[in-house]
């Protein structure tokens, strides 16, 4: 393989690595967000329906946040009920 071969293919490699790592970052903070919601939830309601935490963890990044600056005005776990 020629050197500008070379280069070529290791700029690929770079590119496809950066693009990797930033997905993983951002799942990481959407799982990481999802995670400390489910705590706060558990703390102020004590009980979470199974299904509930699943579905926690499926929400969009802006639908969590929405649910945590909204949590402090929430009376029953029920009311979660529209975000899904």
């Amino acid at each position: 393989m020629t050197e500008i071969g070379k280069m070529i293919l290791e700029d690929g490699m770079a590119k496809g690595m950066e693009k990797g790592m930033e997905k993983g970052r951002v799942q990481g903070k959407l799982e990481g967000k999802a995670e400390l919601l489910l705590k706060l939830l558990t703390k102020k309601f004590i009980k979470m329906p199974e299904e509930y935490k699943k579905k926690i963890k499926e929400l969009s990044d802006e639908t969590l946040e929405i649910i945590g600056l909204e949590i402090f005005d929430m009376k029953d776990i029920k009311e979660l009920e529209k975000y899904f």
